[in-house]
């Protein structure tokens, strides 16, 4: 998958029942600039070529009409798939491969001309070919004819067709029930878009790219033709690039910068959480979880972690684990503590291992788990970054095993060194250390990294090398399930897997702090895309 690690410092967040819209306060006044700053400059604005950050999320978010996306509301509901320029969800042949999607006749980008299937149709060959390099292809394969582009052997995607103006047929070599899902990922362009990166994308969502200056300045501008269901209450975004976070700290205090994108010094999240409060209505301080979670990976290819017999020492593990401590490492209100698979807009609320921290009881559970192992490792190799993060974290589960009678052995290596070792068969660690945020909202980007069906001999997603036919069964059955059903039982097999064959030790969610002004209204954070720019207004 195109999954974005979420290997980033950006915050994640104590449980402080969390409730991710916060802030929503009466009907939104209209007009205004709502003024960004960023210590670093985004990517791109290309839609094949945007890579995911606090920054270029938002902005994407703001000025793409999908097929199909999220709402401008915060937790569960901002993570269910909705249906936007299309009329509604896909009407899908008996053998599930092909699925036919009408599309409204209302959306028009921002010079007037109307958002049709063609566009669509050129943003998904357009991902595809190779010069483009996009890394939204690896949601393409399943298209038929797309690995043909995506190989330099074909132009066009055999499997996708405009019917007509506003009717788009997909086949898929297999049946697709996440392909909705996959749909947010593609933002419509003109047909004639070139085969190289473009700095003045149409804007067919509330909003436009109105100009960028590269490492200095983005301006978004209301689109005028947008007739969308979607907010857009300020006229124009400005997005300033080269604001360090202390001066854009001071900056909003002052009420001369709306939000920090890159997020304030994180020294002065405790001050400002006493000045301001935590999640308020109308407030300036708001602390909400994101799609992603930190874990422990089990190597279920190696002695410690093979069959069934070592159920108990993976529970052990989970029983012992200092979760306050590890979520202490990113600092003041630094991670939401869990231990479950998917983040908490996804999740059942379920008490599975202790949150608490480790207590005298736990830790006695602990040890009487390990005693029904069948196979009692005296050490275990742990893989992780050098960064000192991580290393914080390998260093905390080290003592953890300790006082279970177990020794860990850490072993350091960069970040590229590290993808390549962990995703390879046979790779001599027993545990490694990550985080994971994919790159839309559906489960399946966390359980497809768990269906040993996908596992090959290099460049595995699948860390824990996890095996085991009843859930490879449980996950390709799921996946093909739609709807509130899908939701609930991914929900529940998250719960079954971690009560009795955890695959990882799960430790945190991802959070985000953000500091607005007092001038900034309308504070929704969506759970996937971080700050709602659209939703957004000034008081």
């Amino acid at each position: 998958m195109r999954a974005r690690l979420w290997l980033s410092p950006l915050v994640l967040a104590l449980g402080l029942g969390l409730l991710a819209a916060a802030g929503l306060a009466g009907p939104a006044k209209k007009g205004g600039t709502l003024r960004i700053a960023s210590g670093a400059d985004i990517a791109s604005v290309d839609p094949a070529l945007v890579h995911w950050n606090p920054i270029s999320g938002p902005l994407e978010f703001a000025t793409c009409a999908m097929l199909y996306n999220y709402p401008d509301k915060p937790g569960p509901e901002g993570v269910q798939v909705m249906p936007e320029v299309a009329k509604g969800f896909p009407k899908v042949s008996r053998d599930g491969r092909t699925q036919t999607i009408e599309l409204k006749r209302s959306y028009r980008f921002h010079t007037g001309q109307r958002v049709t299937a063609a566009n669509f149709v050129a943003a998904l060959d357009r991902d595809a070919n190779p010069k483009l390099q996009s890394r939204a292809t690896n949601y393409l394969h399943e298209i038929e004819g797309a690995d043909a582009v995506i190989a330099g052997k074909a132009q066009r995607t055999s499997g996708i067709k405009a019917l007509g103006p506003y009717r788009l047929r997909i086949r898929t070599t297999r049946p697709l029930a996440d392909l909705v899902s996959r749909l947010t990922l593609f933002c419509p362009i003109a047909t004639n878009t070139p085969l190289q990166e473009i700095d003045d994308p149409l804007g067919s969502g509330p909003y436009d790219v109105a100009f960028r200056v590269p490492n200095r300045q983005v301006v978004l501008e209301r689109n005028p033709f947008y007739r969308g269901p979607r907010s857009a209450n300020v006229d124009r975004v400005v997005l300033t690039v080269g604001v360090g976070s202390e001066e854009c700290r001071v900056a909003v205090e002052r009420d001369e910068l709306d939000y920090c994108a890159s997020g304030i010094p994180p020294a002065d999240y405790a001050e400002i959480a006493a000045k301001y409060g935590i999640n308020r209505k109308d407030g300036q301080f708001f602390l909400t979880p994101t799609f992603g979670t930190f874990y422990f990976a089990f190597n279920h290819d190696r002695r410690a972690f093979k069959g069934r017999g070592q159920i108990p020492l993976k529970r052990a593990i989970n029983w012992a684990l200092d979760r306050p401590a590890l979520v202490r490492v990113l600092g003041y209100l630094g991670g939401k503590r869990t231990d479950q698979i998917l983040p908490p807009a996804a999740a059942r609320a379920a008490s599975i291992y202790p949150l608490e921290g480790v207590t005298d009881r736990s830790l006695a559970r602990a040890r009487a788990l390990l005693a029904k192992a069948k196979f009692k490792p005296r050490s275990l190799v742990l893989y992780t970054r050098t960064s000192v993060r991580d290393a914080a974290f390998a260093q905390i589960f080290r003592f953890n095993l300790k006082r279970l009678g177990i020794d860990v052995q850490i072993k350091y290596f960069s970040s590229d060194a590290y993808q390549q070792k962990v995703g390879t068969l046979g790779e001599p660690f027993d545990v490694m250390v990550q985080g994971w945020f994919p790159d839309y909202a559906d489960p399946i980007g966390f359980f497809t990294t768990l269906d040993g069906n996908n596992l090959r001999p290099t460049g595995n997603q699948n860390y824990a090398h996890f095996n085991r036919s009843k859930y490879n069964r449980a996950i390709e059955h799921i996946d093909r399930l739609t709807g509130a059903a899908r939701r609930r039982a991914w929900a529940d097999l998250d719960v079954e897997m971690m009560r009795n064959d955890p695959p990882w030790a799960p430790f945190m969610n991802g959070v985000r702090r953000d500091f607005v002004s007092r001038s900034f209204g309308c504070y929704v954070f969506n759970s996937f895309f971080l700050l709602d720019i659209a939703a957004a207004c000034k008081k």
